[in-house]
């Protein structure tokens, strides 16, 4: 019967091994194999000569010149060796180009006797390479977010707990790991502006309205700026379950079109005095003429001629 079990156990084992995604050794405190899958062997590139001998010391010479810090390497293993309770995680770089994460942990019997040590590797080169291609990713979107004065928001609907990206911070002269939600992103709005994004928000929440406006806002530096701020709601099964949106500065295009039309409006008025100019005799119903033109149709304040 125990035989039975025995077998069992170590039939479960193999079986768990030979299924797993990770390369796996175990290493008696002899310095004896006591154990190793298929991707051991194919992740190293081990022979199976190699490994008939049963001695972990000629597997260990192999591995370690097929690493990019061969020295390192080694004293790491030589360490978790001599520090048999401790346990050790990290990544190895190969010369190849490849990256294997490696994890290692004692192996011991209900008594807490020192058995030995099994070792898990897995590749994770494509992985990093995935990594590197999102950090690089989202370092350029920041770029381009940043030039653009462009960045975006959420919030959920039920809490009013949002998010939003370093730009917004920025736009709101904050500091980016400011965590924002809905009563404070509304506070930066004051007079028509805060009526305006009040009602934007409530109708988007409540109904699913989006929305593109621009506004005027106060930072938290007491900057007035002026940003376009767009809203697209996201539903599921008929209920808004969160509300996006992006937010640009507009401050600096908004104050050119402001001088754009001012400029507008000054020679518009000049046209009209000249032509006045040509067609009346009266000096003094020209000075009055022009001044009408002046305040009533140019929205001027005060006209002295």
């Amino acid at each position: 019967q125990i035989q039975e079990e025995l077998q069992l156990k170590n039939l479960v084992l193999e079986t768990q091994q030979g299924a797993s995604l990770d390369a796996i050794l175990v290493v008696g405190k002899d310095d004896q194999i006591l154990s190793y899958n298929s991707r051991f062997t194919e992740l190293w590139g081990i022979s199976r000569d190699l490994v008939a001998g049963g001695k972990d010391s000629p597997i260990l010479r192999k591995v370690t010149s097929l690493v990019d810090d061969p020295a390192s390497f080694l004293a790491r293993v030589q360490h978790l060796y001599k520090n048999k309770d401790e346990k050790g995680h990290d990544e190895v770089h190969l010369k190849d180009g490849r990256i294997v994460d490696r994890y290692t942990s004692p192996i011991t019997d209900n008594k807490g006797n020192y058995l030995g040590r099994v070792w898990f590797f897995r590749d994770i080169t494509m992985r990093k390479k995935h990594e590197k291609q999102l950090l690089e990713q989202d370092e350029l979107l920041r770029k381009m977010s940043a030039l653009a004065r462009v960045g975006g928001w959420a919030f959920n609907p039920k809490t009013g707990e949002g998010t939003w990206t370093e730009e917004i911070a920025r736009i709101h002269d904050l500091d980016p790991s400011v965590i924002p939600n809905v009563s404070y992103g509304l506070d930066f709005y004051h007079g028509e502006s805060r009526n305006v994004i009040e009602k934007a928000v409530r109708d988007a929440v409540q109904s699913g309205e989006p929305y593109d406006l621009t506004l005027e806002l106060v930072s938290a530096t007491g900057i007035h700026k002026w940003v376009r701020t767009i809203c697209n709601p996201v539903i599921k099964d008929g209920n808004v379950v969160e509300i996006r949106g992006a937010m640009q500065d507009v401050t600096e295009q908004k104050i050119t079109e402001d001088h754009v039309r001012r400029l507008n409006r000054i020679l518009s008025i000049l046209s009209r005095i000249n032509a006045l100019i040509v067609k009346t005799t009266n000096r003094e119903d020209l000075y009055a003429e022009s001044c009408r033109i002046a305040l009533n149709e140019g929205g001027m304040v005060m006209a002295l001629i």
